[in-house]
């Protein structure tokens, strides 16, 4: 498929409880994005068929938007139809959906996010050479439970590790936060992409290590975001592992553009899962109360 480089794909997972918040991230779009620029806005319903999902498929935002259940995303959700609506299934979706963009690049949001200043996403986003601008840390700058997660991989899973012999990617586990580990340069702390929404996926190489994660568990598999070490830190996040593939090919400085964190157009948006917000944060655009009426 040729994928268009003139456009992009925001792809969103929702579910009943974030309605409201939804709303206002769709309406701030609208007001402070370049829209032209969007090819279509993919909101994957992870969550029952009910009035709220009814309600969200009839507007419109004058958007290019479309709403999806998660079951008409995944072919192998039919044997899935009994999982749970939850953290971890959203992160398979916002993996999924990738499969239904036309675009080079596919800019997952998270319902809590909303734009408040002015925004282009060519300009402020993608660079010339059509790399994504994005915040990367650094392997020294995460918490000690991270930094010997190493150790935790060795105890638990032994020559695995060394031989590699079961996993399709050149670092252990697949790749986890063990990654970092992996691609640590001598003398120098390792990079890896900033892992939290707004996050930009470049489709091909996202549909690309889906296709692998597909071959090697069956076609479904959703619940391997599910498993957490003894102290319950998961080993597996949907950006952890595709930032660890991208690093497993040395794509980290071909697919994008380092930022700093406080930077460039990372200023323009806010997080907040409360409606209300305090006003130290800047204008909100004003969802109606209840806005689907429920």
């Amino acid at each position: 498929m040729n994928l268009s480089k003139e456009k992009i794909t925001i792809g969103i997972v929702a579910c009943t409880r974030d309605i409201e918040i939804l709303d206002r991230l769709l309406k701030s779009i609208k007001t402070y994005t370049t829209v032209d620029q969007i090819r279509e806005i993919l909101v994957v319903w992870n969550d029952h068929e009910n009035k709220q999902f009814k309600w969200l498929k009839k507007q419109n935002y004058g958007l290019p938007l479309v709403v999806k259940h998660n079951q008409e995303i995944d072919d192998y959700h039919k044997v899935g139809a009994n999982i749970a609506y939850n953290w971890y299934s959203q992160q398979y979706f916002k993996l999924k959906l990738c499969e239904y963009s036309k675009t080079v690049w596919t800019l997952i949001h998270d319902c809590k996010d909303y734009y408040h200043k002015p925004t282009d996403f060519f300009a402020d986003c993608i660079t010339e050479d059509n790399r994504a601008r994005m915040a990367t840390n650094h392997f020294m700058n995460y918490p000690k439970v991270m930094q010997n997660f190493h150790g935790y991989i060795q105890a638990h899973y032994g020559n695995i590790l060394s031989e590699n012999r079961h996993f399709p990617f050149d670092l252990a586990l697949m790749v986890s936060l063990d990654s970092w580990y992996y691609r640590m340069v001598p003398g120098e702390p390792a990079r890896s992409l900033w892992t939290q929404t707004p996050f930009w996926f470049h489709t091909e190489t996202v549909n690309e290590m889906n296709k692998i994660l597909r071959r090697r568990f069956g076609g479904f598999f959703p619940w391997i975001f599910g498993m957490v070490t003894n102290d319950g830190t998961p080993i597996y996040t949907e950006f952890l592992l595709y930032n660890g593939y991208v690093m497993s090919k040395n794509q980290l400085d071909q697919l994008y553009a380092d930022i700093p964190r406080n930077s460039g157009y990372l200023l323009n948006y806010h997080q907040s899962k409360s409606i209300i917000d305090s006003g130290q944060q800047g204008p909100v655009p004003n969802p109606p109360e209840n806005p689907a009426g429920f």
